[in-house]
């Protein structure tokens, strides 16, 4: 009894397992987060329940996204070069930031690679004007 207990146990939790691993739960937890910015600790767990995922697995995930997210605004020319928004042309740092929120709707992800393009070449985005205005021509 106890050997049929223990193999059905087994074979549910590998099947749970497989089940898991067949989706994809890094794009399920991106777009997740992505639908809900600031989910509650409920959201988490009920998105988790809908969709076959151990909760714990799914929380892991949260955890490695927002660690990648931590180490893209830590890093980079400007962190490396300990350039702050002090320390660039403002009226550059104002033109760079609307130009990237083209690409971002996250206005410190933006400031972050504007920051990123005047550290490197302090006029970046008056060129990047000039040559937009150029290739129009």
């Amino acid at each position: 009894m106890f050997q049929n207990t223990l193999s059905s146990i087994l074979r549910t939790t590998a099947q749970s397992y497989l089940k898991e691993s067949a989706k994809n739960i890094s794009e399920d937890v991106f777009n997740f987060l992505k639908e809900n910015p600031n989910p509650s600790d409920a959201q988490v767990h009920t998105f988790a329940e809908k969709n076959n995922y151990d909760v714990h697995n799914l929380e892991k995930e949260i955890y490695k996204l927002a660690s990648k997210f931590v180490l893209l605004m830590t890093s980079g020319i400007a962190t490396e070069k300990s350039i702050t928004e002090k320390e660039v042309d403002q009226a550059q740092l104002k033109k760079g930031i609307k130009v990237e929120l083209e690409h971002t709707k996250d206005i410190d992800l933006a400031r972050k690679i504007t920051l990123d393009h005047l550290a490197e070449i302090p006029n970046y985005y008056d060129l990047l004007e000039k040559m937009e205005k150029d290739a129009e021509h």
